[in-house]
């Protein structure tokens, strides 16, 4: 439900941030996601209410040579159990196996496929995420800024919920969650 989108956001960040031809030309460069610095929130419908959260873990690492864009490497992996909401039941309910089912998969993963320039900040990101066991092919616009050592990654992405099976069981007689989540992130990396 909500951490679908955290991790699709946080995913296509780390491909954009990892990817950049701002790093120098003749060498790999080697980032890391800084999480202290690093927010990726939220917002979805719970019985026709607006609600908010965030995913609080994740953890990723890449190398790019700009000379050889087609071998970036990506991997991102976030721990589905770090959701955060402000209902206690609700952010329990997440982790179970109706939605993420944490205990059975604790990770969702992201890999890089391709990353193209659309302008001077604007790329666009390709991947596979796994969520639950389920690969899915995902496209995600994000603006990037790199400033010597650091880069900034920022966007939004919509998620549907159906596309990795979050929420179907019982509770869903219980409560109504909107199909879709809607994800604002900013990430920030840091040259390794």
């Amino acid at each position: 439900m909500n951490i679908t989108t955290i991790i699709t956001a946080s995913l296509f960040l780390m491909s954009a941030l990892f990817v950049s031809p701002s790093l120098s030309p003749a060498m790999a460069a080697g980032w890391q996601i800084d999480e202290a610095r690093s927010k990726v929130h939220f917002t979805y419908t719970r019985d026709g209410v607006s609600e908010r959260g965030s995913f609080a873990k994740f953890k990723g690492s890449a190398d790019f040579d700009a000379d050889q864009p087609t071998a970036a490497r990506l991997e991102l992996s976030i721990a589905t159990a770090s959701i955060a909401l402000a209902d206690k039941l609700a952010q329990g309910l997440a982790t179970s196996a109706e939605w993420f089912d944490s205990r059975n998969h604790p990770d969702a993963a992201f890999q890089l496929t391709s990353l193209s320039q659309q302008d001077e900040t604007r790329y666009a990101a390709e991947g596979v995420l796994t969520i639950r066991g389920e690969l899915k092919k995902i496209m995600l616009p994000v603006d990037l800024e790199i400033k010597e050592n650091h880069a900034t990654a920022s966007g939004r992405l919509t998620i549907v919920r159906k596309d990795y099976q979050l929420g179907f069981g019982p509770s869903a007689i219980f409560v109504e969650i909107g199909p879709e989540v809607f994800v604002d992130f900013t990430l920030v990396a840091r040259k390794l």
